[in-house]
């Protein structure tokens, strides 16, 4: 089982287990969750099937939704088809009712349903028919990943019903509609064929040829729908990934490539000798060993910083300054450089990494009076240079097996 609610203190368990026990239905369903996960109380697994129960029966969706999942699985109660199939039939009659009447939330929950398969078999054309209505709300609000994330999914459906409903020769005929509208410049044809190409739909994947045609519609995307330009967006980081994995598969093969084998002669008729040779990454090994340098650089920052607050009687005007500006500079440039190289196997992750990172580590000098701030940022560097150690170690075991 799992929840995404926030812990609760105990006066607010207290008042949530007096509501609970008043028939509040949303406050059932909280104090549920606090048995289920042991917060504040006792992890009982019991309880919290009982208190969901409770809720389920007044129409909470949320606790309707875990029965479904608790006695599918068998996860915190024995597994019992009858009762998930029950629990489903409740959760989406109600949240059906609660999207027919404009209820955003609910539209998103008919949609998850019909499009991830997860109670029942996807289906392409009613999760369009929510994903539409859900969408006319989004405009409004501030909730556009989920509507960009659903509009990806939906799209991915839609390609997996039409390729699964044709026969080989009606694959090879949409295939060839796609490459002559592709030709004539249509942007729609040019992501379809570029998508054809990366994931080997109606043909063998090629990612040369995908990026040829993600190069194409590139140019002109700004006439496609917003989800299609976010899909073209992904595709450059998933060709990115299969560029560098056949880069390094070439290095690694014309380094692993076996000596030439000893010919037989008359005078030494022994069998020919197979030599093997190991392969380091070294590159990799130096990109950790810069992640760990750089995490202890970054934490050589803050206690700086801290060192010129509390010695500044003894510092002159003009060092004064200059020193927390270095140990700002530290802090910065060595929480970016941990998390970027911790994250160099994407670019986009990598720059992202090291913006948070030094974002991090100003955050950290800032709040240099607050222990529990550096406590949290030192904990976190320290998991950032274990893991790449992790790694350190793991590529050089990979580098032992014989080639």
């Amino acid at each position: 089982m799992e929840s995404n609610k926030k812990t609760v203190t105990s006066e607010d368990f207290d008042l949530l287990l007096q509501k609970a026990r008043q028939g509040d239905a949303d406050a059932q369903y909280r104090v549920a969750v606090c048995y289920d996960i042991g917060d504040i109380v006792k992890q009982d697994s019991a309880l919290a099937v009982q208190w969901w129960e409770k809720a389920a029966e007044q129409g909470q969706p949320d606790a309707q939704r875990m029965l479904v999942e608790i006695y599918q699985g068998g996860i915190g109660a024995p597994q019992d088809p009858d009762r998930a199939d029950h629990w489903f039939r409740q959760y989406y009659d109600g949240r059906k009712a609660a999207a027919e009447q404009g209820d955003m939330h609910a539209q998103a929950d008919m949609t998850r349903i019909f499009l991830y398969g997860k109670y029942r078999k996807p289906d392409y054309a009613q999760a369009k028919y929510w994903y539409d209505r859900f969408v006319d709300q989004v405009k409004e609000t501030d909730d556009k990943f989920q509507a960009t994330d659903f509009g990806m999914r939906l799209d991915e459906l839609k390609r997996t019903e039409e390729e699964a409903s044709l026969d080989p020769e009606g694959k090879r005929a949409r295939f060839r509609k796609m490459e002559a509208d592709a030709g004539k410049g249509d942007p729609m044809a040019e992501f379809e064929l570029a998508d054809a190409y990366l994931y080997g739909r109606y043909v063998d994947a090629d990612w040369r040829k995908a990026e040829y045609w993600y190069q194409k519609v590139s140019e002109h995307s700004e006439s496609l729908p917003v989800d299609i330009r976010n899909r073209i967006f992904f595709m450059w980081g998933t060709i990115n990934d299969l560029k560098q994995e056949e880069k390094w598969s070439n290095v690694n093969a014309s380094l692993r490539k076996k000596e030439p084998e000893k010919q037989e002669t008359e005078t030494t008729p022994a069998a020919p000798v197979k030599t093997g040779r190991h392969y380091v990454d070294w590159t990799e090994i130096l990109l950790e060993i810069g992640t760990v340098a750089a995490a202890f650089v970054f934490l050589r920052g803050v206690p700086l910083y801290n060192w010129t607050v509390e010695h500044h009687r003894e510092i002159s005007f003009l060092l004064k300054p200059l020193l927390q500006l270095v140990s700002i500079v530290i802090a910065v440039l060595g929480g970016g450089a941990a998390l970027g190289l911790l994250l160099s196997f994407h670019p986009v992750l990598a720059f992202l990494g090291g913006i948070a990172g030094g974002i991090g580590g100003l955050v950290t000098v800032f709040c240099h009076d607050l222990p529990e701030v550096y406590r949290i940022a030192k904990t976190a560097v320290y998991a950032i240079a274990a893991l790449a150690v992790l790694r350190i170690v793991i590529t050089l075991l990979m580098s032992l097996r014989r080639r």
